[in-house]
């Protein structure tokens, strides 16, 4: 439908792209454990990030650091429940998200599935999809690109956890995590 002509019009050139796709979140340098927060900064909207828990409450693995853009830093949810366990990002203005860039631990401490979803209010969600993520059993850190449909502009959006390469660990850490989209004018 539209959306599909409008990007092969802009891929080839015939049209100027009228929307730009850029980095929704800031790179954050501090927060709270569960929590941070930021104000508008040049394309990226005021918001919130949030977790559904923090390795034994230590503040070593506070959700920020996956945006601190540090591979050596990362959060970690609590141990043993890395199913179901949740990150979302929440803005004051509505945007179309367009993809999430992000750097999971290697091996078995990996997920397999991500489930994003999206909402306007919070409450109540739509499913943007099921992501499976690559193994990636080497010592080097890879970035999972996922791309989503368009579906409409929306104030958060959600990532949970469904399964991990090893259930017998305790979990995984998100040592980078970068969203981008379109900011609505």
């Amino acid at each position: 439908p539209f959306a599909i002509m409008y990007r092969m019009f802009v891929q080839s050139g015939q049209v100027l792209d009228r929307f730009t796709v850029v980095q929704l979140m800031p790179t954050l340098s501090s927060g709270n454990k569960d929590s941070v927060t930021w104000n508008e900064q040049g394309d990226s909207p005021s918001g919130s990030l949030s977790v559904s828990s923090v390795y034994t409450s230590n503040p070593t693995y506070s959700c920020w650091k996956m945006t601190d853009s540090s591979t050596s830093t990362y959060w970690y949810h609590a141990a043993n429940q890395f199913r179901n366990s949740w990150w979302e990002v929440s803005f004051s203005t509505p945007c179309s998200f367009q993809k999430a860039e992000i750097i999971f631990s290697n091996g078995g401490y990996r997920p397999t599935q991500i489930r994003v979803d999206v909402s306007n209010d919070g409450v109540g969600y739509q499913s943007v999809g099921i992501y499976d993520i690559p193994q990636n059993n080497g010592t080097t850190p890879s970035v999972d690109t996922l791309t989503f449909p368009s579906a409409g502009f929306f104030t958060h959006i959600k990532f949970t956890c469904l399964d991990l390469v090893n259930p017998l660990v305790i979990g995984y850490g998100v040592y980078n995590f970068k969203l981008y989209g379109v900011k609505n004018q």
